[in-house]
């Protein structure tokens, strides 16, 4: 059993709402230490400095006579609306008392800026700190408490659906070296069996009391003001009055609908009561209306318990969702139960294979090629991977200016390394290339002896030219998919061809971490495997595939032209029952599901860009039920290959240490897809992805006894006709045990150990061609 993982020091970013109060609670309960509270407040507001503040949790406020049960009073009608753009600023009085009755310390700072650079993904502007954006304010705000608090290495808030805003606290996170906490981003999509309001049931079932503090839009109105959304009457009342508008979110508030604040939680977490004083309702513009309190019109009454040393324990998303649940029990049902055990057994040398005496490995970078091959050039021999890196990203800058690009044309990147002990090196310099928001997605794996030793590092890249392509970047961990702290995003959507419809999402390579904790799966943590020999493996197999469907659906994707599992080497026998249990895997998550027995997954969508974005391209707003693959836009036969085709590549190591990573081939949006595949015996048969009538994917795969003996030239000929050459290749896998496939080798190639088809049968090779529809 591997050990917990080390706890964070946790600064919590509260704006006194039910969400980032109920993210702190996940922190705590994770056992991460909160040091310090941080909020922003409008920087006109007459009752709080003007400074950063601090107030410990013995700081006294002074008591109002009004009850909570006191009418509030109406004034001010068309009132300015004090809000931000970016932060919660309605009951910001309340913030010193919520402190108090957490125990905490708080920091607080002025808002200065507004919402200058908009969009859902944010780089500061030239000419000062983010050019006068408001999301700038945080950074005094942090730097003030790690002045206070050195130790803190990590950042919270309460970002559910929000990429806005999400993307605008990784930012400043990164810059200030904090690991960003977001434990509810897209946390309603993990409880899809609670429904919307299952998030305020859970906020409920931890004695947390909300109260509404402002409403805009959704059908609620002022009458709205001081219910408590996370009780039962609250939440169906609430439930009523949006749901005659639609959309995600509207339940939860996060599409602007209405703002709270917390005034009571628990007895272990939370000491007295806040906003018992005078209050008032503001009447704003275009039907908004807020609660403001009066100055000196807080109390706290003092109570036992709360602070960070009380026990809090909340409701958390399962490791797997039921349907990949399901995929797990076909896993391990799949296991050959003589041979379970031996899933972990040593390397057969027999897949020992010494680079080829023949293979020269080349730069191919051909002008109406969408996909490079960059091999690294350098004097000293042999040079290191951080020196080939550098050549790397030496020739890749001048290519890209010689074909009129920029290095933001990159959509997606494979490397191949000789060791994994090199990705450190390799990494710094690759990180010094793709410097901007949204990198391209990457892939990663170590070949071992099968690359030269004059090239260490070896680069394969697609590209494309379209304007405003989508982006996934989510560098916040939370309980959905691996946060990508780095250099690459999960995902990247591109014009499958230049012209044509039909887009593809490339997809980053996806290893078995816990995303709560990104630490290596482990068989503990799950009760289907506990104490099954091979159980553990199959866990991977299924958890780093559940990555790979939730980033999917995450970007839209309807179908996957293809898709692999990477093996660390095991050895020929181990290899193939590995990629048998992940063939099942492919087929079960591929299974034709009977109308209403199961629930499709669901679509993401930005609700807090789809109100606040004002007047930038709307992304959609409708909720719908989304499945992948979705059948209705498939057409096609289960037969031969399969619908969508699947291969295993065992190659020497991967990241993490891990046994498998999944990658896909390009993910599909928008677009009817026709199917046909073609099988011709011993491994070998062509799989045909046709998108929208415009463009064909088209997968080969060439049995290990045909292969031998042919060229990879001769390979391609023989399968498909009008590919005569490497170069028309979108993606080259082969076995490097069959020396006729080695000589020049460019193009997008990966050699391995060894590689399998979904019913374990070994093949010599798996090609995927790009091309328009004849």
């Amino acid at each position: 059993m591997a050990p917990p993982p080390k706890p964070l020091n946790v600064i919590a970013l509260i704006s006194g709402g039910k969400d980032s109060i109920y993210s702190l609670l996940h922190v705590l309960s994770l056992g991460h230490r909160v040091l310090a509270l941080g909020n922003l407040y409008p920087q006109a507001a007459p009752h709080v400095t003007s400074t950063p503040s601090t107030t410990s949790s013995t700081s006294t406020t002074t008591s109002s006579t009004t009850g909570s049960n006191s009418a509030p009073a109406a004034a001010d009608d068309d009132a300015p609306d004090p809000d931000s753009h970016m932060y919660q600023t309605a009951g910001h009085a309340l913030i010193p008392a919520i402190a108090r009755a957490l125990g905490l310390p708080l920091f607080r700072a002025p808002i200065v800026g507004g919402a200058v650079v908009g969009g859902s993904t944010y780089a500061p502007l030239s000419g000062g700190e983010g050019g006068g954006d408001e999301t700038e304010s945080l950074l005094p705000l942090l730097r003030a408490i790690k002045k206070a608090h050195p130790t803190a290495d990590a950042v919270s808030a309460g970002a559910i659906l929000s990429t806005y805003q999400r993307t605008r606290i990784e930012s400043v996170a990164a810059r200030m070296g904090l690991v960003p906490l977001a434990f509810l981003w897209q946390y309603p999509c993990l409880f899809k069996e609670d429904g919307e309001a299952g998030l305020l049931a859970h906020m409920e079932e931890v004695g947390m009391e909300a109260r509404i503090v402002k409403v805009a839009s959704g059908g609620l109105g002022e009458g709205e003001l001081w219910v408590d959304v996370v009780s039962r009457t609250g939440r169906e009342r609430v439930g009523r009055k949006v749901g005659r508008f639609g959309g995600v979110g509207g339940v939860i508030g996060e599409g602007g609908e209405y703002e709270t604040v917390v005034v009571k939680g628990g007895r272990e977490w939370w000491s007295g009561r806040v906003g018992e004083g005078e209050r008032r309702v503001v009447s704003g513009e275009g039907g908004t209306a807020w609660v403001e309190f009066e100055k000196g019109g807080v109390v706290v009454e003092e109570g036992d318990g709360g602070g960070e040393g009380g026990k809090v324990e909340v409701r958390k998303p399962a490791l797997l969702e039921k349907s990949f649940e399901e995929t797990l029990k076909a896993v391990l049902a799949a296991m050959e139960p003589a041979a379970s055990k031996d899933l972990r057994v040593g390397i057969d040398d027999t897949t020992t294979t010494a680079l080829s005496a023949s293979a020269t490995w080349k730069t191919t970078a051909h002008p109406n090629s969408n996909t490079w091959t960059i091999v690294p050039s350098c004097t000293s021999s042999p040079p290191t991977a951080a020196e080939a890196m550098a050549s790397i990203s030496t020739q890749l800058s001048a290519l890209l200016s010689t074909h009129n690009l920029t290095i933001k044309d990159v959509v997606s990147t494979t490397l191949l390394l000789t060791s994994m002990s090199t990705f450190a090196s390799t990494n710094t310099v690759y990180a010094s290339l793709f410097s901007a928001p949204n990198p391209p997605s990457r892939a990663c794996v170590s070949v071992g002896s099968l690359l030269p030793d004059s090239a260490p590092v070896v680069m394969h890249i697609s590209l494309s030219s379209a304007p405003a392509r989508r982006a996934l970047h989510v560098q916040s961990r939370s309980y959905w998919a691996p946060a990508n702290i780095g250099p690459y995003s999960q995902a990247q959507c591109a014009p499958l061809l230049p012209g044509k419809g039909g887009e593809g999402v490339y997809i980053a390579g996806q290893i078995p971490l816990v995303p709560a904790t990104m630490e290596v799966v482990d068989a503990a943590d799950h009760e289907l495997v506990k104490g099954k020999e091979g159980g553990e493996v199959g866990l991977q197999v299924v958890l780093a595939l559940q990555h790979l469907w939730r980033v999917g659906l995450a970007m839209d994707v309807s179908f996957f032209a293809s898709g692999t599992a990477v093996m660390a080497r095991c050895g020929l026998e181990v290899a193939r029952r590995r990629a048998r249990l992940a063939g099942v895997a492919w087929d079960q998550r591929h299974r034709r599901v009977v109308e209403g027995e199961e629930d499709g997954e669901e679509e993401d969508v930005d609700l807090w860009e789809l109100t606040n974005r004002r007047g930038e391209e709307m992304m959609g707003s409708e909720r719908q039920e989304k499945a992948l693959p979705e059948w209705e836009n498939v057409e096609g036969e289960e037969t031969g290959l399969g619908v969508s085709p699947f291969w295993a590549a065992e190659v020497e190591e991967l990241p993490r240490g891990v046994d498998v990573e999944w990658l896909s081939g390009a993910g599909i949006v928008g677009k009817n897809v026709k199917v046909r595949s073609v099988a011709s015996g011993g491994g070998s048969g062509v799989h045909e992805c046709v998108v929208g009538g415009e463009v064909v994917i088209t997968t080969m795969f060439v049995g290990y006894e045909e292969a031998r003996g042919k060229g990879l030239v001769r390979v391609l000929l023989g399968g498909v006709s009008g590919k005569e050459e490497l170069g028309g290749a979108e993606m080259v896998y082969f076995d490097a045990g069959i020396e006729e496939l080695w000589g020049e080798v460019g193009g997008n190639v990966v050699p391995c150990r060894s590689l399998w088809d979904k019913d374990g049968t070994r093949l010599g090779a798996v090609v995927v061609f790009k091309s328009e529809v004849l």
